[in-house]
């Protein structure tokens, strides 16, 4: 994946933003030891989540299954499938499966409070030219 875009990322649960250019492939540095998913909000309510605590794992070509997982996140994020994506430990991951909201709203809180970073399409913040 390439090309670069303007995205605000959040360690506070969307308290705080830092903006900044991004290679895609940049996110894949986000990806530390202690996240295990990667959650998302389709713009039909529906919440999707990654999985990615398994850094071993291979696909029939080679490739980290943790990887590509991510990178089928990053592609919703890109085709504005979604806003933002949450990353998650795999506690916090698990958590989800037990808190159920009824509106968008709930759930994207739901995600937000869980989660240990976001990163967002800044698509809505002032920023000069790179």
């Amino acid at each position: 994946m390439n090309g670069i875009g303007y995205y605000a990322i959040s360690g506070d649960g969307g308290n705080s933003w830092t903006k900044q250019w991004h290679d895609y492939d940049d996110f894949y540095g986000y990806l530390t030891d202690d996240i295990g998913a990667v959650g998302y909000m389709d713009k039909f309510g529906k919440c999707w989540m990654a999985y990615i605590d398994d850094k071993v794992s291979k696909d029939g070509h080679g490739y980290p299954i943790y990887k590509g997982r991510f990178g089928n996140c990053l592609i919703a994020l890109i085709s504005q499938k979604t806003d933002r994506l949450y990353l998650l430990d795999k506690v916090s991951a698990r958590r989800m499966i037990l808190q159920n909201g009824t509106t968008i709203q709930d759930k994207e809180k739901v995600l937000s409070v869980n989660c240990k970073l976001i990163i967002e399409r800044a698509t809505t913040f002032s920023h000069q030219s790179k």
